[in-house]
């Protein structure tokens, strides 16, 4: 097997951190929008 380049590892790097940005977003996304709902729940049921 040869070695990678710098350019491949960076490459490699770049879509790694690419990824678990995009899975940080995904994870903000649906915990903020659990804790919208909840609230929203909250809020009804406090209202009536």
């Amino acid at each position: 097997m040869r070695g990678l380049t710098i350019t491949e590892v960076e490459e490699a790097t770049e879509f790694g951190t690419k990824v678990e940005t995009g899975l940080e977003s995904l994870k903000h996304y649906l915990w903020y929008g659990m804790v919208a709902r909840h609230g929203y729940a909250v809020g009804r049921r406090h209202r009536v």
